[in-house]
C-alpha cells in the first residue's frame, strides 16, 4: 500500500486492520485536497458477490419507470419522490434497459442495508468529522455491455444540496471498472476551483422538478463551470480504474462524469450519499424524509450516546441495518408509467 501527492489515486489497502487508521487518515487528506480518494479492497470479495448477487434480483423483479430527467411536467416526478422510501428502477424509455435502482436500498435490501450502516461506513463518516451521518439516498448504477449512457460533467450537490455544506458521496464498484466500460472520471482540486450554476429542485405540491440557480457561498472565489468547460477542460479529468470491492470518496463540489460503455462488459456500481444531520434538510431537495421525521441515524450514534465515548474503528461489514432489512424485503408496488418527452 502507499500513497502518492499530485491528484494521483490512493492506493492503499482497507481490509488491513493494523494500517486501517493511518490509511483513512491518507484518504482523508487526499480527500480535502483533491476532491475524492480511492479505498482499494474496501469491500471483501464475499461482500462484493453477495450485492452482486442482490442486483441481479432487483434487475429481474424491480417495477421500471421512466427516467425523472427527462420531463418537467406537472407530476412527472411522482415516481421519483416516492422512490425516497423505496426500490424503483429506472430507464430512459419503454423496452430500455435499466440505468438505475434506488433510492431506499439502504432501508429496504439486506446485505446492501448491512453495508451502508456498518462499521466501515461509520468510520468513513467520523473520519471525515461529520457527526451524525444520515443516509439520504442510496442507488445501483446500471452500464450493460454494448448498451451503456455517458454522465455529463456534475457534482453531488446539484442533486444533494446542503447549507452549510456537508456530507460526501460512497461509490463502491461491483463489476471492474475501466475506461472502456465508462469508469468514473474527475478533475482533481475541482471542489475548490469551480462551482455549478444550477441544482436539481423539486416542487413537492406540483410534483414537478427543474434546475434553479444555486446562492453563491459567502466570499466565493470558485468559477462557474459551464457547458464549454467540459470541453475546456477535458484533458484534466483523470480516469480512476477501478476493481470490483474498491470504494471512491466523493466531496460533493467535486466535478465527475463517466462515458458511455461501448465495450463487452458491463459496469455496475452501488453509491450512497450521507449528509450531517446535525444541519437543517432543504425542502426543495428532491428526496425528502417521511413527513413529520427526519432520515434514520446510524445505530452506532446511540452506542456513541449510552457510552459518551468515540466508538471504536471496526472493519465488520455485517451490521444489521437499523430497519432490520430482510435479503428482499423491498416493496413492489404497481407504478403507472408517466409520458416522458
Amino acid at each position: 500500500s502507499g500513497f502518492r501527492n499530485g491528484g494521483r489515486t490512493v492506493m492503499m489497502n482497507a481490509e488491513t486492520k493494523s494500517t486501517n487508521l493511518t490509511a483513512l487518515q491518507q484518504a482523508v487528506e487526499h480527500y480535502e485536497l483533491h476532491g475524492y480518494a480511492i479505498l482499494r479492497n474496501h469491500l471483501s470479495q464475499e461482500t462484493v458477490e453477495k450485492i452482486k448477487h442482490q442486483i441481479s434480483q432487483l434487475e429481474s423483479k424491480v417495477v421500471c419507470v421512466p427516467s425523472p430527467f427527462k420531463s418537467q411536467k406537472v407530476g412527472s416526478a411522482k415516481h421519483l419522490v416516492e422512490s425516497a422510501h423505496q426500490v424503483v428502477g429506472f430507464s430512459s424509455g419503454p423496452k430500455k434497459p435499466i440505468q438505475q435502482i434506488g433510492h431506499n436500498l439502504h432501508g429496504m435490501v439486506g446485505d446492501i442495508a448491512s453495508l451502508c450502516y456498518s462499521d466501515k461506513v461509520w468510520s468513513i463518516c467520523k473520519a471525515l468529522s461529520i457527526d451524525d451521518p444520515r443516509i439520504v439516498q442510496s442507488k445501483v448504477v446500471l452500464k450493460p455491455a454494448n448498451h451503456g449512457w455517458r454522465v455529463p460533467a456534475h457534482t453531488d450537490e446539484q442533486f444533494i444540496f446542503t447549507r452549510p455544506l456537508s456530507g460526501a458521496g460512497l461509490w463502491w464498484a461491483v463489476d471492474r471498472c475501466s475506461k472502456g466500460n465508462g469508469c468514473l472520471e474527475v478533475i482533481p482540486g475541482s471542489h475548490k476551483e469551480f462551482k455549478m450554476e444550477s441544482r436539481f429542485v423539486c416542487d413537492h405540491v406540483m410534483l414537478c422538478t427543474k434546475f434553479s440557480l444555486i446562492p453563491p457561498l459567502e466570499n466565493e472565489t470558485r468559477v462557474t463551470w459551464t457547458k464549454k468547460c467540459a470541453q475546456r477542460y477535458k484533458s484534466r479529468f483523470k480516469v480512476l480504474e477501478m476493481k470490483p470491492g474498491d470504494l471512491v470518496i466523493l466531496h460533493p463540489f467535486v466535478i465527475h462524469t463517466s462515458a458511455a460503455n461501448r465495450s463487452k462488459f458491463p459496469r455496475k456500481a452501488l453509491t450512497i450519499h450521507i449528509v450531517d444531520g446535525k444541519y437543517p434538510w432543504e425542502k426543495t431537495n428532491w428526496i425528502q424524509p417521511k413527513e413529520g421525521g427526519d432520515f434514520p441515524e446510524f445505530p452506532q450514534m446511540k452506542i456513541k450516546a449510552s457510552e459518551n465515548t468515540n466508538p471504536r474503528v471496526v472493519l465488520s461489514e455485517n451490521k444489521a441495518s437499523p430497519h432490520e432489512a430482510s435479503d428482499m424485503s423491498f416493496r413492489q408496488q404497481k407504478l403507472s408509467p408517466v409520458t416522458s418527452s
